[in-house]
């Protein structure tokens, strides 16, 4: 037997196939359907109103929604370590700039992951009382602000501020993003849908210090800080208009 949703997914599947094929196929494959059990089953399982297979509109649009919103979660999870790699990659230049050690830059480093362990149950509690998308989206635009601050008024302090408002916002990408996932994809391929998501964000890691290094040598530190930060804002805006679900 089919687990539920199975009927939907292997109707659109079939559907897809016959529309590719053209409107003749498509026509003669539904009729070849009907003549059997499992096609007059699914037409009964599908049928809207006096439109039997109109439910293959609604399905598929649930799978094109379903595959935005997980786009939508992968960039902002490759975001979120993309951020995370833009302090460590630029250690020499904020080490001469600020007249400062290893030390001193490492410790805000520990800032950033401290502020974002103790926040992640605090992050969450609020993800489910006001909503993992606005959480969400303004995580994405707190710690590209921070960057773009830490660009324009560079100073020790203002590192670990910066290091403080990176780590709050890093605290919103697991809980609100498993949280949207788990709302808005299939049960069926809810492991591929995370695996995807996880992926997305060791790649924004992977690339984090090309991207960098390329930013300093064409705009120079400061404007590396001011260009990445700005990824967050823009990701956030790009988010709502795919349409990011709550």
């Amino acid at each position: 037997m089919f687990a539920p949703g199975m009927w939907e997914r292997l109707f659109v599947q079939v559907l897809e196939v016959l529309d590719d094929l053209g409107e003749e196929a498509r026509r003669v494959g539904l009729e070849l359907l009907e003549e059997h059990a499992l096609g007059r089953d699914l037409r009964e399982r599908l049928a809207v109103g006096d439109a039997p297979w109109r439910g293959y509109d609604k399905a598929a649009a649930g799978i094109g929604s379903a595959l935005r919103t997980l786009a939508a979660i992968s960039l902002a999870h490759w975001v979120s370590h993309f951020h995370l790699f833009v302090l460590p990659m630029l250690f020499p230049f904020l080490k001469e700039q600020l007249g400062v050690g290893y030390i001193e830059l490492g410790f805000a480093i520990t800032v950033l992951g401290i502020v974002s362990g103790l926040t992640q149950a605090p992050i969450g509690y609020l993800a489910d009382h006001i909503g993992a998308r606005k959480v969400l989206l303004m995580g994405l635009t707190l710690g590209g602000l921070a960057l773009v601050m830490l660009g324009l008024n560079l100073s020790y302090p203002w590192l670990l501020v910066c290091a403080g408002l990176l780590g709050l916002a890093n605290s919103v990408y697991h809980p609100c993003d498993y949280a949207i996932l788990s709302a808005h994809m299939d049960e069926a391929r809810m492991g591929r849908a995370f695996s995807i998501h996880t992926f997305a964000g060791f790649v924004g890691g992977a690339v984090a210090p090309a991207i960098i290094a390329a930013l300093v040598a064409t705009v120079g530190g400061l404007g590396a800080l001011i260009v990445a930060g700005a990824v967050g804002p823009l990701a956030a805006l790009l988010l709502i208009g795919l349409g990011l679900p709550d």
